[in-house]
């Protein structure tokens, strides 16, 4: 079945102008509306977040918000906007469980916790694979298949 997803986001690719680097920018855009959001809620509270240690936790932190996000909505506000979905094998819906396990690989795998210089490899070997295979290791892992809307308005 996984099989019919990949020829599924193949096809797709034609059509509606597959471009890896949706992904990227989706997953950019969720870290800044989340960290924005974040900071205002805590600067209106009164919490300074200059501490160091703060910084160090924030990826984590997010890591969970991108987590509830996928349980609850099955997307983010970054996806949903730059036009990508997700359809597991069998039609089934994202779980805390795979909805964790997902964003941590992805947190893990394709952005290397975000240590320099190490996510710069890791992206470069996410997007080539990516690329040459049309699913990242953390997709084909969970038997999932992202799919890519059409964004133009002129459609």
């Amino acid at each position: 079945m996984l099989l019919l997803n990949i020829e599924k986001i193949k096809h797709r690719e034609n059509e509606n102008a597959f471009v890896p680097w949706r992904r990227f920018f989706a997953r950019n855009l969720d870290f800044f509306w989340f960290s924005a959001t974040a900071s205002w809620l805590l600067a209106m509270s009164g919490i300074v977040f200059l501490r160091p240690y703060y910084w160090i936790i924030w990826p984590f932190i997010f890591l969970f918000y991108e987590t509830l996000m996928l349980a609850v909505f099955q997307s983010t506000p970054g996806k949903y906007l730059l036009g990508l979905s997700f359809e597991f094998e069998g039609n089934k819906l994202f779980t805390m469980t795979t909805a964790f396990s997902r964003s941590w690989n992805v947190f893990w795998r394709g952005e290397a916790f975000g240590i320099f210089p190490l996510f710069l490899i890791t992206w470069g070997l996410a997007y080539g694979n990516l690329k040459d295979h049309g699913v990242t290791w953390w997709d084909r892992q969970l038997k999932l298949a992202v799919l890519y809307r059409n964004t133009s308005i002129s459609r």
